[in-house]
């Protein structure tokens, strides 16, 4: 991949130099976990054992590794490389062989991954992967060409494309995207003055109606995040507070802190302090029985922050959140997430962020 596109790093300085070292002594089916910075610790679970405060796990092959709120490498060889994201659950099952059962990985050289939906297979490039809790699977060529099988099928990804596998078996792309936002969680090789991720995604994703505790096939954030008494206070009807021009699809939508286990939003409001992990837009949406496609866009002034395409029918609930880069805040500012239904607007969001707490 060629240009000036964001690629995360696998290998703080440090770390690679470590690796080099250790190289030889790595046999062929012992592998090792390494924190993600210098002065992290590894914050994971090995066969359910928590793995904390040291740089350095080895595992083997079988082994299942759990990742909490940090990411992590995991070297296979000195040309196959992983970076797991937060809160990943997987499986090594052999020498460049990864089970995905959920969670984002970003991973380099040749390799193959499983995951509930679809095999993966990349050569000497690189791939982005995400699982989500319904098990759909949706696969960025970062580099070279990547060959996803579904049942008997067999994908061609080229890069710089991205392809969705859901539950069904049914598949959304390969389309043009940016695989990158395929893991938008992970930390990226070079930052600038805005703290944020500028990167946008055109790779639809399928979305079902979630479970308690499950919004659009992720995780609701802890339910240890409590809205302050005037924002709880605050949660009105979505016209009250921002511009719903679709009142006949959009049933609610608000800017928010996250939900809670019953899928109901907390924290509404429309400031919020810069140092919050991540700010959250939720949609009840009333599609009917035609998919439509439903286009999330956030901005901060007239720059373009990221974007989502989530393909719905029938009423959803849908939680999309904008997050700031790992270790930083958001920059103070204005800010906007706009949301259209096959090219028509749909709402438009307006909110503030302040500095600090």
């Amino acid at each position: 991949m060629g240009g000036n596109r964001r690629r995360p790093y696998l290998l703080p300085v440090p770390l690679a130099v470590m690796l080099m070292l250790a190289g030889g002594a790595i046999g062929s089916t012992e592998f090792y976990l390494f924190a993600h910075g210098p002065a992290d610790g590894l914050d994971v679970t090995v066969n359910g054992e928590h793995v904390g405060g040291v740089q350095t796990r080895a595992v083997v092959a079988g082994d299942r590794i759990g990742t909490r709120d940090t990411v992590c490498l995991l070297r296979f060889t000195p040309t196959t490389r992983a970076m797991l994201g937060p809160h990943v659950d997987c499986e090594i099952t052999g020498p460049v062989a990864l089970r995905l059962s959920v969670g984002q990985a970003y991973l380099e050289g040749p390799v193959v991954v499983m995951t509930p939906t679809c095999h993966v297979r990349s050569g000497s490039g690189a791939v982005a992967v995400r699982v989500n809790l319904a098990g759909e699977t949706t696969v960025g060529a970062v580099s070279g060409t990547v060959i996803v099988s579904v049942g008997a099928r067999e994908l061609s990804v080229a890069e710089n494309e991205a392809v969705t596998v859901m539950a069904d078996n049914g598949v959304l792309g390969p389309g043009n995207a940016d695989p990158l936002q395929v893991v938008y969680s992970l930390p990226f090789h070079d930052s600038d003055d805005s703290g944020l991720e500028d990167i946008n995604l055109d790779a639809p994703e399928n979305t079902r109606e979630p479970a308690a505790g499950q919004v659009a096939g992720r995780e609701a954030p802890s339910a240890e995040i409590k809205p302050a008494p005037e924002q709880e206070a605050a949660v009105a009807t979505s016209g009250e507070q921002w511009n719903i021009s679709a009142p006949d699809v959009v049933a609610e939508a608000v800017v928010c802190r996250g939900v809670d286990p019953n899928n109901r939003p907390i924290g509404v409001g429309r400031t919020f302090p810069g140092s919050l992990g991540h700010i959250s837009l939720y949609l009840q949406l009333n599609l009917g029985t035609t998919p439509h496609q439903v286009r999330i866009s956030w901005s901060r002034g007239s720059r373009q922050l990221a974007g989502r395409i989530v393909r719905a029918s029938g009423h959803r609930e849908i939680l999309n959140s904008l997050s700031a880069r790992e270790g930083g805040d958001f920059p103070p500012g204005d800010y906007r997430v706009t949301v259209h239904i096959d090219d028509r607007p749909a709402a438009t969001l307006d909110f503030t962020v302040r500095e600090g707490d």
